[in-house]
């Protein structure tokens, strides 16, 4: 005989799971009442009780009904530690327990079922028992195969074995009526003889297909005359019933016809299925480290509102916590936890148990983060696209109400679209440093289930925070993540997670910082607009020095980084910016004109000091040539070193490259890249005659592509200054700074 292949997919999960450092919470009935929860015992032992009560000259069939989950198997368990736990007792029975789920096909299933309590009597001493063990071989072979040769099974479901004359059998049957019979009363008075009962118990009758189902009750018909036997079945009665419903009879009426006794699983304490929810909750949470990630407020609101609705039996609980132990293993991290646990409990719920919703939130992104307008009100044409999104995905839920209490907490932005009630200001920082799902900067990583690979997970930004007071150190950490590309996300996620920086390391950060910021200048190359990666360096420092409530420590921490930097350009952009933000009274940047006028005359030291030595590179942006004369003492010295730097054709190239103002024009479905060139800024530096006399000088054969375009954007610029009205004459000049 063969036996169905176990199939359980939380197998190969356990296995990672382990390597995972975590363990899954076993789906299976428990094995005794020590390990009853849910107060079942009471019940568990009753049934034990009626059992070894039983003294009827004919068999009994009790059923156990109950849904998928709801603890049929451990109340059955319980009641049979209860009925073994005083073996010598008269009233004990022998116990056979047969799951027919695990034999594959009608054929295999009767013959397991024989096979079964055949083996489980020869397993008892006592010469009573042995002699029932032999007739029960015979019985069983002289069953089977009358079963087999029957042409129409069906006839069991009403009449049983005992029923069927020799009329009904094929010609040709091997075994007469007199001979079955006589066997059958050699068995009823072996079993009548015995002190004890038999009680073969058949769990999961519910997994069965219907052909299967059909064929264990028929198998239980047929021996259901026997005395002191006792049959326990556990199914679903519904599932059962609508397998047992030929045309002459309900599916219900034939159950009654078998089973005499029937029971229903007692419902479980509401109360104990909760608190056993949460206790094997709060366990999981201090396992894998998210207990600092955890808002105890937040989660008793979404528990109430959202979640408890999906749990209505003890399987419920596990499958949830199997499933969400390994979520949680996926963001565990030696440096720490990198999700938000409550965001990821939620987000289980939805997976299990709203599986439509969950499948269709990655691509309702947009609506579910999308920030509202300040003149946005849920009537506006776009407010209201937004809420038939939002409508759709909830359309798909079993439990709307709870579907929508979870998005609405999960998504606050989204709230709008379920309340025209104002919602609070969103605040993103606060989301991104809690890991909230409802930041488009972490959201997908709940449905990758890792951190995306460009990301950059906290405990990193936390790890180069502690080196702040490491200038070297630093530098090198971020020249490594500008080698890998990722420097401006690694800025981009700084500025929105801010870890805190000791105050004394402000100096040598705000240095590092500084010494890789010419390297992240924008550049205008070709198929490059912008780039963000200065402006979250300007960002960030700015971040930290209105931490500093202090006046002298703010300018301090400039004053001492500026000589030290290896920085030439960027200190322009820096000092601009802040310039700019000084002039809000609550942006927190305290500086005043004086302070300004001293950092303005470190940063132009340095570029002289760098100028003489010959060791001056020509900025990315004319920007910062005009600033330098701006602020010079000497302007006169600003223009000759452009004089002398131009005089190559790489200079000249550069100089070029540096005065053109690029621009994205849509037409249609293409985007294209268009340049200027700021002529006005051009001319504050070196008259334009002489610059085109230069530029006419170049050899075109000898230039690239990209050379020749900067060329005749300049030749084309000047074409077009010569033929303009003075009128049309505007200030071409590139204000960029940062970029």
């Amino acid at each position: 005989m063969e036996k169905k292949m176990a199939t359980n997919d939380s197998t190969n999960l356990g296995q990672d799971a382990d390597r995972a450092s975590h363990r899954f919470s076993a789906d299976r009935p428990i094995q005794s009442t020590a390990e009853d929860l849910l107060g079942r015992a009471p019940f568990a032992q009753a049934l034990a009780q009626a059992i070894r009560g039983w003294r009827g000259n004919d068999s009994l069939v009790i059923a156990l009904y109950g849904p998928w989950g709801s603890g049929k198997s451990s109340i059955k368990n319980m009641a049979l530690e209860s009925l073994r736990d005083d073996p010598g007792d008269a009233t004990t029975p022998v116990i056979v327990e047969f799951n027919p789920w695990e034999w594959s096909g009608q054929h295999r299933l009767m013959e397991a079922f024989f096979e079964e309590i055949g083996v489980r009597l020869e397993e008892e001493g006592g010469s009573k028992i042995k002699q029932l063990a032999r007739l029960w071989r015979h019985w069983s072979r002289r069953t089977i195969a009358i079963i087999k040769t029957t042409p129409f099974l069906s006839a069991l479901m009403h009449w049983g074995l005992s029923k069927i004359g020799l009329s009904d059998l094929p010609i040709g049957a091997i075994f007469c009526r007199k001979s079955l019979a006589e066997l059958k009363t050699e068995m009823r008075k072996s079993l009548a003889g015995l002190d004890r009962c038999i009680l073969v118990v058949l769990d999961d009758i519910d997994r069965l297909t219907p052909e299967e189902i059909r064929l264990l009750f028929q198998l239980v018909k047929a021996n259901a005359d026997f005395p002191k036997m006792i049959y326990l079945l556990l199914f679903q009665r519904d599932i059962v019933e609508r397998s047992l419903d030929p045309e002459a009879i309900s599916g219900s009426e034939f159950l009654e016809k078998i089973v005499q006794v029937g029971f229903d699983i007692p419902q479980i304490e509401r109360t104990r299925l909760k608190n056993l929810l949460l206790d094997k909750l709060e366990a999981l949470i201090h396992e894998t480290d998210s207990f600092a990630r955890f808002d105890r407020d937040r989660f008793r609101t979404l528990f109430s509102w959202g979640l408890w609705p999906y749990f209505s039996t003890l399987r419920d609980v596990y499958r949830f916590l199997n499933t969400l132990s390994f979520q949680f293993a996926r963001f565990v991290t030696p440096q720490g936890f990198e999700a938000n646990p409550v965001d990821l409990i939620a987000l289980e719920v939805l997976r299990l148990f709203e599986p439509e919703v969950y499948k269709q939130i990655p691509y309702a992104k947009s609506a579910l983060l999308k920030m509202p307008d300040v003149e946005e009100r849920p009537m506006l044409d776009r407010g209201e696209e937004r809420r038939r999104r939002l409508e759709e995905l909830i359309a798909s839920a079993k439990n709307k109400i709870s579907t929508q209490n979870i998005l609405a907490e999960l998504f606050p932005t989204a709230r709008r679209a379920f309340s025209p009630i104002p919602d609070h200001t969103p605040d993103y920082p606060d989301w991104y440093r809690e890991l909230r799902i409802c930041h488009s900067d972490v959201f997908d990583r709940y449905f990758l289930l890792r951190i995306p690979e460009r990301d950059i997970p906290q405990w990193e930004i936390d790890r180069l925070a502690s080196l702040a007071g490491d200038r070297n150190a630093l530098v090198t950490e971020f020249h490594g993540y500008m080698d890998r590309g990722q420097l401006d996300v690694l800025l981009d996620r700084w500025n929105t997670y801010r870890p805190a920086i000791d105050p004394h390391a402000l100096v040598p950060f705000t240095t590092a910082l500084l010494d890789i910021a010419d390297d992240v200048l924008p550049q205008h190359e070709h198929g490059e607009i912008w780039k963000p990666t200065a402006w979250n360096v300007f960002n960030v420092i700015a971040y930290y020095l209105q931490q500093v409530q202090d006046h002298d420590q703010q300018v301090q921490i400039l004053r001492e980084a500026f000589p030290q930097t290896q920085a030439v350009w960027f200190p322009i952009s820096l000092i601009d910016e802040l310039e700019t933000s000084a002039r809000n009274p609550n942006g927190g940047i305290r500086l005043v004109d004086r302070d300004f006028a001293e950092l303005k005359r470190l940063c132009i030291d340095k570029i002289d000091a760098a100028a003489r030595d010959a060791k001056l590179s020509f900025p990315p942006r004319i920007f910062y040539i005009l600033k330098w004369q701006e602020w010079s003492a000497s302007p006169e010295q600003v223009r000759e070193w452009v004089e002398q730097f131009i005089q190559p054709k790489e200079g000249l190239l550069a100089f070029l490259n540096a005065c053109i103002i690029p621009s994205l024009t849509a037409n249609r479905d293409r985007v294209r890249e268009e340049w200027r060139m700021g002529l006005q800024a051009v001319e504050q530096i070196i008259p334009l005659d002489r610059l085109e006399q230069r530029i006419r000088q170049l050899d075109g054969g000898e230039l690239s592509e990209v050379e020749q375009r900067i060329v005749h954007t300049f030749l084309e610029a000047l074409e077009d200054r010569r033929h303009a009205p003075p009128a049309e004459e505007t200030n071409e000049a590139s204000p960029g700074t940062t970029g």
